[in-house]
């Protein structure tokens, strides 16, 4: 059911990230992004950075925190487009988010993520370091770039 778990702590870079779960075979009850930093051994450091990513689902929240404060818990989005409902007002989490906005996808029901020409994804990039200069397919970004693995042609 989760997409992405990022549990038990690291550092994870994450730059035109497209990550989406429209799951239909059963009823989704847990959301899509997991996040923890600690098990019943340990505690450990996470380190999380999402750049110009769309992170999607059909769920109104598709985020969970779980971190032991006895250790970092970091995490940072950066020009991304999220679907939550939790508050996104702390810069130090969140810089420039896009908070439920619609990537308008080809066609999700077969998972084609590439945007569709009224994808609110189109030109809300942010500059990279380093750039990243073309997209999944190997289509050539410009500038400023789109959200997402997937530059629209």
């Amino acid at each position: 059911q989760q997409l992405l778990g990022l549990t038990l702590g690291g550092t994870h870079n994450f730059t035109h990230c497209t990550l989406a779960n429209y799951w239909t075979a059963s009823q989704r009850q847990d959301p899509a992004f997991v996040f923890t930093n600690y098990d019943s051994f340990q505690a450990v450091d996470l380190n999380a950075k999402f750049t110009n990513c769309i992170l999607d689902g059909s769920q109104d929240e598709e985020f969970a925190f779980d971190l032991n404060s006895s250790k970092l818990g970091k995490y940072k989005y950066i020009n991304c487009m999220l679907r939550t409902q939790k508050p996104t007002n702390d810069t130090a989490h969140y810089l420039s988010p896009f908070i439920n906005q619609d990537a308008v996808f080809t066609d999700k029901t077969i998972n084609d993520y590439r945007l569709s020409s009224t994808s609110f994804a189109i030109d809300k990039g942010t500059s990279t370091i380093p750039f990243v200069d073309k997209d999944i397919t190997d289509y050539i970004r410009t500038l400023p770039a789109d959200l997402g693995a997937y530059e629209f042609r």
